[in-house]
């Protein structure tokens, strides 16, 4: 979808105005819409530290009336409201000082992407708010108590990571998302969000992610904001690429050809009865029997052979006492075939390094 900007908070979508929420305002007015409730603010702006359970079930049976659907952030007013909410009743830093959790992936692009982060060089007009499910609380030490209790009885039980992964970066130095952390001015407050350059990663590897009409999170934070392409090749280096390359590795292993044939012969003692009473006892039989199963994938995996390491079996695989006629040759067969795959599946590591800096620098 093409967007134009036109003066302050304004999309122009396919020639319709849309009007984007103020941050600002839509701060003022969760100050406002909390007060209303009963609610009070501390000095510093936000919800007090110090509320009666009276005022936490009136925070909490709001929270649930304002979910759609398992949706905890359905609209982008709520949204606002919520994210005041949350950093309110569990503060992102302690008073003696030090961190306690970041806001991450979905509603931490979503936080960067409706504020402004500090230091940073911001571009291309605003886009189109998506609902998120739920907060994704980043860099939490496990070791204490997660959640304040009044965060968890509003709330309840949050996903949350700690230092060294998050949903798509794992063996992360411990201190690396603290050390290297943002603050985002959203409308007046400020938030904790982890560095552009590593959330740009984690979206990108986060497997699951709902896009919107403009396309996934992590393209819209690299067009919003001007990224350091290298520093983001570096991480990549380090903490996606060697992953990819060792579950690679592991699952195109040639050991796996041993249990491969061991899936096969299973398979023959499990259905020697039924092929007996079919007639179907011909080396040529089991042949078609098994490559049946490739081509429809039907009960393979439950016969302990994977349809990653398969190769066309022949009647000239078996014998006519339903052993394998050569199984070492078979066994060999399967190593080469696994073997091919693992050789082009680490060419595409590669392809992955260039298809990011091509994207990153025909935006940067």
């Amino acid at each position: 979808m093409e967007h134009v900007r036109k003066g302050i908070g304004t999309l122009i979508e396919h020639g319709q105005k849309k009007e984007l929420l103020d941050p600002t305002k839509e701060i003022e007015a969760a100050r406002r819409f909390f007060r209303d409730l009963g609610i009070p603010l501390d000095k510093d702006g936000l919800i007090s530290r110090e509320l009666t359970a009276e005022q936490i079930r009136k925070l909490a049976d709001w929270r649930r009336q304002t979910m759609e659907g398992g949706i905890e952030m359905p609209t982008e007013k709520i949204f606002y409201n919520k994210v005041f909410a949350a950093i309110s009743l569990w503060r992102q830093k302690k008073e003696e000082g030090g961190i306690t959790y970041l806001l991450g992936k979905g509603t931490g692009v979503e936080i960067a992407l409706r504020g402004n982060v500090r230091g940073r060089e911001k571009r291309q007009p605003a886009f189109p708010y998506r609902s998120h499910s739920d907060f994704e609380l980043y860099a939490v030490d496990v070791g204490i108590d997660v959640y304040t209790p009044a965060f968890m009885m509003v709330f309840g039980a949050q996903e949350y990571f700690p230092p060294t992964k998050t949903k798509g970066l794992s063996h992360l130095p411990p201190n690396l998302l603290h050390q290297t952390c943002e603050t985002v001015d959203l409308g007046g407050i400020d938030i904790l969000i982890p560095e552009l350059e590593l959330m740009y990663l984690d979206k990108r590897f986060a497997s699951e992610e709902t896009p919107r009409e403009d396309g996934y999170d992590h393209e819209l934070l690299a067009k919003r904001y001007v990224l350091d392409v290298e520093k983001v090749l570096q991480y990549l280096d380090t903490f996606v690429l060697p992953g990819m390359r060792n579950r690679i590795e592991e699952t195109y292993s040639p050991e796996k050809a041993a249990s491969q044939i061991a899936g096969i012969k299973k398979y023959m003692r499990m259905h020697e009865r039924e092929h007996e009473l079919l007639g179907k006892t011909e080396p040529a039989d089991w042949a078609n029997a098994l490559n049946s199963l490739f081509d429809t994938h039907l009960h393979m995996e439950m016969s302990d052979i994977s349809s990653l390491y398969w190769v066309t079996l022949t009647d000239a695989d078996f014998m006519h006492d339903r052993q394998l006629a050569d199984e070492a040759g078979l066994k060999t067969k399967i190593q080469d075939r696994i073997l091919q795959d693992r050789k082009l599946r680490l060419q595409t590591i590669d392809e992955v390094r260039e298809s990011e800096r091509t994207f990153l620098e025909s935006i940067q």
